[in-house]
């Protein structure tokens, strides 16, 4: 592949006000040492948390409004 090490984890913690906190964390590795990770610092690390950070505002938006209804199976829809 692309990176000589990837990994991504969600973690999901409910909070006592009833919420739901969300911490999408990730962390990648370029091949190729010192030039890889030159690369990893000044271009893919913004270019990933930019591409990261898009995609949690709209989960965001998804889960704060009823829209998340539509990716569940009708039987399984909290009413």
């Amino acid at each position: 592949g692309l990176f000589s090490e990837f990994g991504h984890i969600y973690t999901l913690r409910p909070l006592e006000s009833g919420a739901v906190e969300l911490t999408d964390a990730f962390h990648f590795r370029s091949p190729v040492g010192v030039i890889g990770a030159l690369f990893d610092n000044l271009i893919l690390k913004p270019v990933m948390t930019r591409a990261m950070n898009t995609r949690l505002e709209g989960l965001k938006r998804i889960a704060q409004s009823d829209d998340w209804r539509r990716f569940l199976p009708e039987s399984s829809a909290i009413k």
